[in-house]
């Protein structure tokens, strides 16, 4: 039983092969652009310019402002008490 499905299995394994050797040509010129789209390494060389050009106008480009807000002395004890004594700062800030 055991042979009888090893043998099937090769059978169907050399159909495979055999239909896939009847492929159809291509030319020179197809093959090397399929193999341009599918390559990983390609894929890999382009991100990376990709991420050179960005970092280039990312250089050129100024900060974004920044803003902050500090709040000090509430919920405390004493005269802290609460928010009576609380105090807020705004600041906002532009690196030159």
């Amino acid at each position: 039983m055991f042979s009888l499905f090893r043998a099937t299995l090769l059978a169907g394994a050399l159909v495979a092969c055999g239909q896939a050797a009847q492929a159809e040509p291509i030319s020179l010129s197809d093959a090397l652009s399929r193999g341009a789209e599918s390559s990983p390494r390609i894929a890999q060389s382009r991100a990376q310019a990709d991420a050179a050009e960005a970092r280039a106008r990312q250089a050129g480009v100024s900060p974004n402002p920044e803003l902050s807000v500090e709040v000090e002395n509430f919920a405390g004890t004493g005269a802290f008490s609460g928010l009576r004594s609380t105090e807020a700062t705004l600041a906002i800030s532009q690196r030159i």
